[in-house]
């Protein structure tokens, strides 16, 4: 072989691989986007999942203090024979079930299993009891609800938050 036709076949042999390590070089910068899009993509929804399950949690757990405290001072109304009270905290009390009930619904949706049943649990303890007349009530047993809803929001809020923290 003449020292052309080397020549030539080395700059063959060279152009040759610098294709195919560009080719390599691009196949491997394509991956890189991809992944990173895929990683950037789904750490964007993973914090809008966790907003909105935050969100929901927040809006569940104070829906049913507020019912927690509304039992309280449906308590104090009927300690107070306080008969006009005790019909407005009773009118609030099931005017506040149905708005309770859809947050629950909510968590149900959004959120694991677990927490959904921590959440139906608190739901079940804090609306089982609401007297029909202030002579039909049983002070220890709405003692008994105020207790176990206080107890069941805890439960919830505890594993809400460690949910939240994973």
């Amino acid at each position: 072989m003449s020292t052309n036709s080397q020549s030539e076949s080395k700059s063959t042999h060279s152009e040759a691989r610098a294709a195919i390590y560009g080719l390599l070089g691009a196949i491997i910068g394509g991956l890189a986007t991809f992944g990173g899009a895929y990683w950037t993509g789904h750490q964007a929804q993973s914090e809008t999942q966790s907003t909105s399950q935050r969100s929901a949690y927040v809006i569940f757990g104070g829906a049913a203090q507020q019912y927690i405290l509304n039992l309280v001072q449906l308590g104090d109304a009927i300690d107070h024979h306080n008969g006009e009270s005790y019909k407005q905290i009773r009118t609030q009390l099931l005017a506040e079930w149905s708005p309770l009930y859809s947050d629950f619904i909510t968590i149900r949706l959004i959120s694991p299993t677990y927490i959904g049943d921590d959440a139906l649990k608190l739901l079940q303890a804090i609306t089982f009891y609401v007297p029909i007349s202030p002579s039909s009530i049983d002070r220890h047993h709405l003692n008994s609800v105020i207790t176990a809803g206080n107890d069941r929001t805890d439960r919830f809020e505890s594993a809400a938050q460690a949910q939240l923290n994973s």
